[in-house]
C-alpha cells in the first residue's frame, strides 16, 4: 500500500490537471451499490470504509474495512464486471474519483503502477471467497468476530500434485478449502487407500490439531487448490475468545465421521470444474461442450470457457495464453476464480496444443476429460503425454465420440489398456440421451439400477424394468449380482420389454437344468451358457452404452470380483455360477462362482462406482419364505424318494429337492448382507416372491407381474420427488 499512498500524496494540488474528482463521502453514505457497474476507481484519502455484500438468504454480510491511502472499485473496472461489493462511509471520507479512461492513461504515463493494482486486485478477491467460504462454514457471526477470523488465516495456493501434509506429520494448523479438491489417502497395512476427496468450504486438519495428535491421513492436491491456513497459535487465540467456534468445528466433524467424505458417499460436489482435452488435433471441441454445459445446467449453473471467451470475460486480448509470470496473472487467476464461484459447473475447454491456456486449465480442473473420435488411432498423442506427466494426480476421464450410425461401440478395450482412467463415457453424435447421461454421472446425479439374486425369482426384475419403461426414468448404470446379473446385463443392452419376454420364454422352454453325473455340479451347465450367449450376445461389458458391472466370489482367493470389462456373457455366467448347481467358471486358474455368496446386493459396490445417490434397489429374495408342511424329519433316503417318484400310483412324497435347498441357502446366507445394502438405496422395491421356488423359471409371467405391482407406483413418487 506504500505505492498507492505514494501515488495519492503525489497527486495533491494535481487533481484538475489530471481529471480527477475529489469529494467527501459522508458517514452512512453508499459509494458503490453491489451489482452496479464499474467504470471508476476511488482513491481514499481520508476516513474509512466499510464493505458487505449480499449473501444467498438476502442477509448482508460484512466482509471488512478500507482506510486510508487505499483504492477500491480497481475489481470491476478492471474486468469490466459489476461491482461484487457495497461499499460505504463508517465515517466522513475524503476521496477521489478516477474514471475509467483517466485511470487507463495514468497507467499508461507510468504515473500508477499496473502491478500494484493487480496485486491488490487479487487480494480482494482471496478476502470474498475466504468470506464466503467461512460463511458457509460458521454461518452468521458479529462483525468484529467475523473481522478477527478472517485476519487470523493467512493464503496459501497449493499447485496440483503438491502434498499439504502426510500422516504422521505434526498438526501445523488447520486448512479451509477456499476452491480446488483435495485427495484424502490413508497408509493402512503398507496398502495407500484412498478415501475420498474434499472441496470448497471443507475444512482438513482440525482433528489432529484439536487433539494433538499426528496426522491420520495424507492430503494431495488433485489441482490447483487456494487454501486458508489457521496456524495452531491463532487457532488457540479465537476459541479463547469465541468457543461458540469450536461447537461449530466439533460438530463438522461428527458429522464427517458419520457420513464419510461428501464425494466418496455419493454426495453432488457442491462445484465442480472439468477440462476437456482433445486427444488428437482438428477436434473441435466449443460444440460440443456447449451441448454438453446444457444438459449439466439442469443440475445448475454452468459456464464453457475456451481461451478466446475468457479474453472476452476480462476484455484484454490474448490474457488466456500469457504465462504465470506475467504482469496480469494475478488478475486472470482473480477472474478465473470468480467464474468458478459464480457458477457451480465450469467447463474448460483446452487447446490442441500445450499452451499456457492448456496448462492453466488443467491444473484448475476437478476433472480431466480426454475427448476422442472413436475411429481415431488409440494411442496416446504427444499433447495427451505431456498433460499426463505435468498432471499426474488430476483424476482422468475418457470421452469417445461415435459417429451417429454407430449401433453399438466396439474396440474399447484398446483406449482403456492404453492409459488409466476413471471413467469413460460412449456418446453418439446428435443423440442427446447420450450426453444426458454423461452429465447426469458427471455431477453426481447418475441414477443406478441395483439387482439382487433369486434364482427364477429374479424375473420381478424384469416386471420392475418395465414400470421403469413405463415411467420413462433414465438410467445410467446397472449392477447385479447371480440372477441379477443376467437380468441388469440385459438392461444395460438397453433390450425391448419384448426381448427380455421373448428370452425369459426361451429360458423356459429349454429349461435351466440340465442335470448331470454330479462330479463337479448337479448340471452340465450347457444350458445356463447356451442362456448367458442368447442374453448377453457377444459384447465386451466396456463397449456398453450404460455402464454395467456384476459381481462373482472367487474360491481362489476367498473374495468378491467386481466385474466391469470383458466379455460380458462370461461375466453373467460367473454371477450366477451356484455352487454345486451350476460349473464353476475357471478365468486364468480363479475359480469363480456365484457373487451372491459375498454380496447379493451390491449397493455398496454401485455408490461407489456410480458416485451418486440415486440408487433405486430390487431385492427379489424374501428374507422369510412361507412354511410348508414336508413329509420328512432329520433322515430321508434318497432311495426312496427316487422309488416314490417313478411309482406314478403312489402318494407323492413332499420334499424340497436339492438344487431349491443350494438355492435358498445362498439366499438365506445373502440376507444379512442384504438387509445392511439395502439401506444405502435411494429407493428399494421388494416384490413379494414368497411361495415361488427358485427353480420356477417356467413361471416367469407371474413372477414378473409381482414385480412390476411392486414398481410402478414408487416409481412414480420417486420420480416426481427427484424431478426427472
Amino acid at each position: 500500500m506504500l505505492q498507492i499512498a505514494q501515488f495519492i500524496e503525489d497527486l495533491a494540488g494535481r487533481e484538475e490537471e489530471l481529471g480527477l474528482k475529489p469529494f467527501l463521502l459522508r458517514k452512512g453514505e453508499t459509494l458503490i451499490e453491489e451489482g452496479d457497474s464499474g467504470d471508476t476507481v476511488f482513491l481514499v484519502r481520508t476516513g474509512k470504509l466499510g464493505v458487505s455484500r449480499l449473501q444467498s438468504d438476502g442477509q448482508k454480510q460484512i466482509i471488512g474495512e478500507v482506510g486510508p491511502n487505499s483504492v477500491v472499485g480497481e475489481l470491476a473496472m478492471m474486468s469490466g464486471q459489476l461491482r461484487s461489493t457495497t461499499i460505504y462511509g463508517l465515517e466522513d471520507s475524503q476521496l477521489l474519483s478516477v474514471a475509467g479512461d483517466v485511470f487507463e492513461q495514468l497507467v499508461a504515463d507510468s504515473k500508477i503502477d499496473l502491478d500494484t493494482i493487480n496485486s491488490i486486485a487479487a487480494t480482494r478477491w482471496q478476502q470474498l471467497h475466504l468470506v464466503g467460504a467461512l460463511g458457509d462454514i460458521f454461518g452468521d457471526l458479529d462483525t468484529s468476530v467475523w473481522l478477527e477470523i478472517q485476519e487470523s488465516f493467512e493464503w496459501l495456493v497449493l499447485p496440483s500434485g503438491e502434498t499439504l501434509f502426510r500422516q504422521g506429520d505434526e498438526p501445523d494448523g488447520m486448512y479451509i478449502v477456499v476452491n480446488g479438491r483435495l485427495r484424502v489417502e490413508v497408509d493402512s497395512d503398507s496398502k495407500l487407500e484412498v478415501k475420498g476427496e474434499v472441496g470448497p468450504s471443507d475444512i482438513v486438519g482440525e482433528y489432529a490439531l484439536i487433539a494433538n495428535e499426528p496426522r491420520s491421513a495424507t492430503i494431495v492436491a488433485v489441482r490447483e487448490t487456494n487454501l486458508a491456513r489457521l496456524s495452531p497459535e491463532k487457532f488457540e487465540q479465537l476459541l479463547k475468545r469465541y468457543p461458540d467456534l469450536m461447537r461449530v468445528i466439533t460438530m463438522l466433524i461428527i458429522k464427517r465421521e458419520r457420513d464419510g467424505n461428501r464425494i466418496s458417499q455419493g454426495e453432488p460436489a457442491v462445484r465442480m470444474t472439468f477440462a476437456l482435452l482433445p486427444t488428437h488435433a482438428g477436434f473441435d471441441l466449443s460444440t460440443l461442450a456447449d451441448e454438453l454445459a446444457q444438459e449439466l445446467s439442469e443440475y445448475g449453473k454452468t459456464l464453457v470457457l475456451t481461451g478466446d471467451r475468457f479474453d472476452q470475460y476480462l476484455s484484454i486480448s490474448n490474457s488466456s495464453r500469457e504465462s504465470r509470470d506475467s504482469s496480469i496473472q494475478p488478475l486472470v487467476a482473480s477472474k478465473l476464480d470468480q467464474l468458478e464461484s459464480e457458477n457451480r459447473y465450469l467447463i474448460f475447454v483446452a487447446d490442441a496444443e500445450y499452451t499456457a491456456w492448456t496448462q492453466r486449465v488443467i491444473g484448475q480442473a476437478d476433472r480431466l476429460i480426454l475427448v476422442a473420435n472413436a475411429s481415431e488411432d488409440p494411442a496416446p498423442g504427444e499433447l495427451e503425454t505431456r498433460v499426463n506427466e505435468s498432471f499426474p494426480y488430476t483424476r482422468t476421464d475418457l470421452m469417445l465420440v461415435h459417429e451417429a450410425e454407430v449401433e453399438m461401440p466396439d474396440g474399447t478395450d484398446k483406449w482403456l489398456d492404453a492409459r488409466s482412467v476413471h471413467n469413460h463415457y460412449h456418446v453418439r453424435k446428435r443423440t442427446r440421451a447420450h450426453l444426458g447421461r454423461m452429465a447426469r454421472r458427471m455431477s453426481g446425479n447418475a441414477v443406478a439400477v441395483v439387482l439382487g439374486g433369486g434364482a427364477a425369482k429374479g424375473y420381478a426384475e424384469m416386471g420392475f424394468y418395465r414400470a421403469m419403461l413405463e415411467t420413462e426414468i433414465p438410467y445410467d448404470y446397472v449392477g447385479g449380482a447371480s440372477m441379477g446379473a443376467i437380468m441388469g446385463g440385459q438392461m444395460a443392452l438397453e433390450r425391448t420389454y419384448e426381448e427380455f419376454s421373448k428370452n425369459a420364454q426361451w429360458t423356459a422352454d429349454i429349461g435351466v437344468i440340465d442335470r448331470t453325473l454330479p462330479m463337479v455340479a448337479m448340471t452340465a451347465s450347457d444350458h445356463v451358457l447356451k442362456i448367458n450367449k442368447m442374453s448377453c450376445g457377444d459384447v465386451n461389458i466396456e463397449d456398453l452404452w450404460c455402464p454395467f458391472f456384476c459381481v462373482s466370489t472367487s474360491l481362489s482367493t476367498a473374495s468378491l470380483k467386481v466385474h466391469q470389462r470383458g466379455s460380458m456373457w462370461r461375466a453373467v455366467r460367473a454371477s450366477m455360477s451356484i455352487p454345486g448347481v451350476f460349473v464353476p467358471v475357471v478365468n486364468e486358474g480363479d475359480v469363480l462362482v456365484d457373487g451372491g455368496i459375498m454380496d447379493n446386493f451390491p449397493v455398496g459396490i454401485m455408490l461407489g462406482l456410480a458416485e451418486s445417490k440415486r440408487i433405486i434397489g430390487v431385492e427379489v429374495a424374501p428374507y422369510r419364505e412361507r412354511l410348508r408342511n414336508y413329509d420328512i424329519d432329520t433322515s430321508v433316503s434318497g432311495w426312496r424318494v427316487l422309488l416314490n417318484r417313478l411309482n406314478l400310483f403312489s402318494k407323492r412324497l413332499k420334499t424340497p429337492t436339492l438344487v431349491e435347498i443350494l438355492m435358498r441357502t445362498l439366499e438365506v446366507n445373502g440376507v444379512k448382507t442384504s438387509r445392511d445394502q439395502a439401506e444405502l438405496a435411494d429407493l428399494l422395491i421388494l416384490p413379494d416372491t414368497r411361495g415361488f421356488a427358485p427353480t420356477a423359471y417356467h413361471k416367469w409371467k407371474d413372477i414378473a407381474a409381482r414385480g412390476y405391482e411392486a414398481s410402478i407406483e414408487p416409481m412414480k413418487a420417486w420420480k416426481t420427488k427427484q424431478g426427472l
